[in-house]
């Protein structure tokens, strides 16, 4: 039997347009308004009845509707942050959290990056680096890092895709295609290194700036964070400019 929970949405202006705009896309996803009620009360709040799996939460965002995703399209496990899903128990702590991490900036990036056309992607709001950059950045930093944690120097072609981060005319297929793969590549090789002694030294870049496997791995996480942040801005702001 199906739970309910209850979704609150605040409408700060255009009520009225807003209100057909959301009922439309309830209809997309559910396909006719008798079997699933919606209750518009007052105050700007609309109060959404929205079946779930029994024992779940849901927090559900706007941007969930805005990218036309079916709910049923929604694992229950994603009611929550990675961190809390009692996942990769097999881990220690810190390669654990570091896998956590890692999947939840793929899962913010998808859930705000995704619904960017090739424009968006490449557009520069406020001269800020573009959004193609950030989700390049991330997984070809995560290759570097640990290559440098694996106990290996950079090859050419890691050089070569580190200069060409920026490089404009990238297609939200292109980018997307390297960021699933880059990011299930990266968390395939954390979970290599679990074993590992994360006191052994580690040298970085030309200059053999020290640190080691464990402060490599913590700056995959913090690192793929502080970027993962920046293109979710980059994307709000271009999103703000639109409206």
């Amino acid at each position: 039997m199906p739970a309910f929970a209850y979704v609150i949405d605040f409408f700060p202006y255009k009520l009225a347009r807003r209100r057909r705009r959301r009922l439309a896309l309830a209809q997309i996803f559910f396909g006719s308004f008798p079997r699933f009620p919606f209750l518009l009360i007052r105050h700007r709040i609309l109060l959404s009845l929205v079946p779930l799996t029994v024992g779940c939460t849901l927090c559900l965002p706007g941007s969930l509707l805005a990218a036309r995703c079916p709910l049923s399209a929604v694992p229950c496990s994603l009611m929550t942050e990675p961190w809390l899903r009692g996942t990769h128990v097999e881990l220690s702590a810190v390669p654990r959290a570091v896998v956590h991490a890692l999947e939840l900036a793929g899962e913010d990036i998808e859930k705000w990056c995704r619904p960017l056309d090739d424009e968006a992607l490449n557009a520069r709001p406020a001269d800020l680096a573009p959004v193609a950059f950030h989700l390049r950045h991330i997984v070809r930093s995560l290759d570097r890092l640990l290559t440098y944690a694996e106990g290996e120097q950079l090859r050419a072609e890691q050089l070569a895709a580190l200069k060409a981060e920026l490089e404009p005319g990238a297609t939200h297929a292109e980018v997307f295609t390297e960021f699933r793969k880059g990011m299930d590549n990266a968390i395939c090789r954390v979970r290599a290194l679990a074993a590992a002694d994360f006191d052994q030294a580690r040298v970085v870049g030309r200059k053999a700036l020290p640190t080691t496997v464990g402060g490599l791995l913590v700056h995959c996480a913090d690192h793929t964070q502080r970027h993962t942040g920046q293109a979710i801005t980059t994307t709000k702001l271009l999103l703000a400019s639109r409206s």
